[in-house]
């Protein structure tokens, strides 16, 4: 049995670094648009945070520019990439790392929609569901033998 902290807050690593997929809504064809999220606080993350942090530092007083900068921080670490994102002519828009910087700089709700998801815990939890169906299984599999 896991411990309270255990089931609310551990981590899943890979989830953590590899990111999850979180649908934010369909495209003109119908499709989804999805985005890969890595963790907040992850070892990348903090990484680019300090390559950042003398930048941020300096911006700290031209919100545009920090602006920028955290959207810079965000495109390197946090967001990974997407999938189902059109231009205006219905074609694909590739996840570079310019094209993510551009729009997390455009779009403040893209910015928020990354860093809410990023930061919201339950997105990398280890799953625990499938220890406890397999747990399941092995009593029952037990009472039948007895």
């Amino acid at each position: 049995m896991a411990s309270t902290f255990d089931e609310f807050f551990l981590t899943d690593e890979k989830k953590s670094l590899e990111g999850v997929r979180i649908i934010v809504g369909y495209n003109q064809n119908d499709n989804e648009v999805a985005l890969w999220v890595a963790e907040a606080g992850n070892k990348k993350h903090e990484k680019v945070q300090r390559k950042f942090s003398k930048a941020l530092e300096k911006t700290r007083h031209n919100k545009d520019k920090q602006r920028e900068i955290m959207a810079k921080i965000i495109a390197e670490s946090l967001l990974l990439d997407w999938e189902g994102v059109l231009d205006d002519k219905g074609e694909a828009i590739p996840c570079t790392l310019e094209n993510k910087i551009k729009a997390l700089t455009k779009y403040k709700k893209l910015f928020l929609e990354v860093l809410e998801n990023s930061s919201d815990a339950e997105n990398f939890q280890v799953d625990t569901s499938y220890d406890d169906a397999e747990a399941t299984d092995d009593a029952e599999e037990d009472s039948l033998k007895n």
